[in-house]
């Protein structure tokens, strides 16, 4: 158990840094010389542009939730058996992380384990808890922490469903933190849902 508690720490701090700096290179055959001015980079998009926002599913890991992004430009990778979902905008990350854990956690090893990460949270350097409550998907019981670390600002829910962690988060610096941007962390956060739920439920 403190082993997993250590790795949410680690993935949810490192603001998917691991993600952000694997970029997706098009394969090129290797007797193929490419000449001339290569376009620019496409610009990251602000929140509030029209259309960033679309429904992503992942079948595979059973799950669905609103990224900032089209579906094709949602980065996704796998680090030895954690898989990252990520877009990103102008001011902002936004990712899922899916970790399988050992076993199914009951319903008094889950409330002991929110109750670790909050320790560890408070404990760690620099960290300062803006809040913690309780957050219920369907009959799912999970956890909300937003808080500031070092020079980044998090928000950040976790919700165990089987042998599924799933931590989903949005991430910024500090200084570019505006009050404004609570309702995008919100869209975020709340438009995630597990696709083994609605179909139980349906």
């Amino acid at each position: 158990m403190k082993k997993l508690l250590i790795i949410f720490l680690i993935l949810v701090s490192l603001g998917f840094s691991y993600a952000q700096k694997r970029k997706k290179v098009p394969k090129v055959r290797a007797e193929v010389t490419v000449k001339g001015n290569f376009p620019p980079l496409r610009e990251k998009p602000n929140e509030e542009d029209a259309g960033i926002w679309n429904e992503y599913k992942s079948a595979e890991f059973g799950f669905e939730v609103v990224f900032p992004a089209k579906n094709e430009d949602v980065f996704d990778d796998e680090f030895n058996d954690v898989k990252f979902f990520q877009s990103s905008t102008r001011k902002a990350n936004y990712g899922v992380i899916v970790k399988p854990v050992p076993k199914a956690v009951s319903q008094n090893g889950l409330n002991n384990l929110f109750e670790n990460v909050f320790e560890l949270i408070l404990g760690a350097d620099r960290t300062k808890i803006i809040s913690q409550t309780n957050v219920r998907l369907g009959d799912l019981l999970g956890k909300e922490i937003i808080y500031e670390r070092e020079s980044s600002r998090v928000f950040s829910r976790f919700f165990i469903d089987g042998n599924k962690l799933y931590i989903i988060s949005m991430i910024m610096d500090k200084k570019d933190y505006k009050q404004s941007f609570d309702e995008w962390a919100l869209k975020f956060l709340d438009s995630f849902n597990l696709l083994i739920k609605i179909k139980n439920e349906g």
